[in-house]
């Protein structure tokens, strides 16, 4: 990379010298030269940026790169209009007025497209077309047909009044202009931004060195040309960084990105089926197990039918809560669910859901410890808010051991209602954490009972939260317990 830099600084280096030292040999042949080189960069930024319309979407660059051919084709006429060239009589004034004009339609463009870069909607290409028609129709014909164009340069007497104070003008409109690109500076990428403030400093360089000079041949005009082709240089950079280079790394980012998450699809899906296949079976088999012996034994005591009972229900509410689990999170991931933001008294769900696990709680002589006695609303989806809570009450009494306790706490924090869902169990590692929220993963572990899990219930918690714009935080050590925070908007 760095080599190539250097070959491209000596190539320009070569290409000034040899255009300096043509100067020298044919003042008429240096200044062809490098207005031809400026009309050629014009129209190949147009060329670029008419076939990657579609790719760029930064409006200021395209409103440049429509304009650019324009700014070309009068410096073309402009080039035509040289003394010697022998195309127009009074050539001398045609051409610095055609100067003149064009700077101004460059300057006056470039303070509008730095605006324009904020507007949401794409440009028109073919209205902007038009109207830079329109405007270098009338410029061509006030130039030489009706010559109403003031006159910018007298045979003997050099520039007149008119040209040098247009020079300073039009370095205002430049120097607003660079203000309005730091002002849209968020619109632009770094380098983008550099090439346009730089070729931008160089136009402005450009006037200054065409207000000094009294013969179309001498120095201050050769600057002049040398700095203008710098400025035409940078602004095809800028268009070729955005217009070619740009796309083609976004296509490939974009193909990376599409493999990776083909590669995630791949792998929810064998998840998926790996949770029909092995974990929905397990609640199935304690269900037909237990249930065989409640009725093929009939000399069972009481305490034992109560128990068999017991790990009955267990077993089927553990098939339920996955078959809901699965179902939601299927819905959710084709975006079927939708969402019905209400007022929700978040303490209600909570009561419900600690109601819905009592039996597992007795099982298993856990407390739950609900501290939460004001109400405190929400606004939420209330059957995602039951989902949240259902799943953070039925992980804290799994992965709790017997007889300890699961404490849920609540208050208004600012703009959200906070929520906390703490255990004193067997806690995560930090590992653990991080592939929690992964459905490519099989985070799950078995609960202090050996109670089976798939992983399903706390991604649909994260999922479910942050659709109702909330912020979910756990903090847990491997055998400390874990405590859950949920924030919800407040009502």
């Amino acid at each position: 990379m760095l080599k190539k830099k250097v070959f491209n600084i000596i190539l320009v280096i070569i290409a000034l010298s040899g255009l300096y030292l043509i100067s020298f040999y044919n003042y008429l042949l240096f200044h062809s030269l490098v207005e031809f080189f400026s009309v050629v960069i014009a129209f190949t930024v147009f060329i670029i940026t008419w076939n990657t319309y579609p790719y760029i979407q930064n409006n200021a660059l395209l409103f440049i790169g429509m304009f650019s051919v324009f700014i070309g084709g009068l410096d073309f006429l402009h080039t035509l209009s040289y003394r010697s060239m022998g195309v127009f009589e009074n050539s001398e004034d045609y051409a610095t007025r055609l100067w003149v004009a064009t700077r101004y339609l460059e300057s006056v463009s470039f303070l509008l497209a730095f605006p324009v870069s904020n507007m949401k909607k794409k440009i028109s290409a073919r209205y902007l077309l038009f109207g830079y028609s329109v405007i270098v129709g009338m410029i061509i014909y006030s130039i030489f047909f009706s010559e109403i164009f003031p006159i910018c340069f007298v045979e003997g007497d050099g520039l007149t009044p008119f040209k040098v104070i247009s020079e300073y003008v039009i370095m205002g409109i430049l120097l607003v202009a660079i203000y309005f690109l730091y002002r849209y500076r968020k619109n632009f990428d770094g380098i983008i931004r550099k090439y346009l403030f730089y070729a931008l400093s160089f136009t402005i360089l450009a006037e200054f060195a065409f207000t000094l000079y009294n013969d179309v041949y001498d120095i201050n005009n050769m600057i002049g040309h040398y700095f203008k082709l710098f400025s035409f240089y940078l602004v095809y950079m800028a268009i070729i960084e955005k217009g070619l280079r740009e796309p083609y790394s976004l296509i490939f980012k974009e193909l990376k990105e599409n493999e990776r998450e083909l590669q995630y699809l791949n792998n929810s899906k064998d998840r998926f089926f790996s949770i029909i296949a092995h974990d929905l079976k397990n609640p199935f088999n304690s269900l037909l197990n237990f249930s065989q012996l409640l009725f093929e034994k009939e000399s069972l005591s009481k305490e034992k039918r109560i128990k068999y009972a017991q790990y009955i229900y267990t077993s089927a509410y553990q098939g339920y809560v996955l078959l809901e689990n699965l179902l939601q999170w299927s819905r959710s991931q084709m975006n079927k669910l939708k969402i019905k933001q209400t007022d929700v008294n978040a303490n209600d769900i909570i009561a419900e859901s600690i109601q819905l696990h009592a039996t597992s709680a007795s099982a298993k002589n856990i407390s739950i410890i609900n501290t939460i006695r004001e109400p405190l609303w929400i606004f939420a989806d209330h059957d995602m808010v039951y989902t949240v809570f259902r799943n953070l009450i039925s992980n804290a009494l799994k992965y709790s051991f017997d007889g300890s306790r699961v404490e849920i706490g609540g208050k208004e924090e600012g703009q959200y209602v906070t929520i906390s869902v703490t255990d004193y169990g067997i806690g995560m590692t930090p590992h653990e954490k991080e592939d929690l929220f992964r459905i490519d993963k099989n985070p799950s572990k078995e609960g202090t009972h050996n109670e089976a899990g798939t992983g399903l219930g706390m991604i649909l918690v994260q999922d479910f939260v942050e659709k109702n714009n909330g912020i979910l935080k756990i903090h847990s050590e491997k055998d400390n317990g874990t405590e859950i925070v949920v924030k919800f908007p407040k009502l």
